[in-house]
């Protein structure tokens, strides 16, 4: 009886001293509100960083190939 009261306690199955609706849940639900915000602030960075990157190589790829090609017409 012992080990099945003990289990019980870990896994917050014991009805008795806590309820299945407080202690299962509100050990599950912070670390997912925690991925969410990582979530999110990984998401936002990367759209962040994603168009800098863009805009800093395309101007540069267009003003190479447009020098390029104005030095090869010429």
């Amino acid at each position: 009886m012992k080990t099945s009261e003990n289990t019980r306690k870990l896994y917050g199955i014991s009805l008795k001293n806590n309820p299945p609706s407080i202690s299962p849940f509100s050990r599950a639900n912070p670390p997912i509100v925690n991925h969410q915000k990582k979530s999110i602030t990984y998401r936002g960075s990367a759209t962040e960083r994603h168009p800098k990157s863009l805009k800093k190589v395309s101007p540069s790829a267009e003003e190479k190939s447009e020098k390029e090609l104005g030095r090869t017409n010429f």
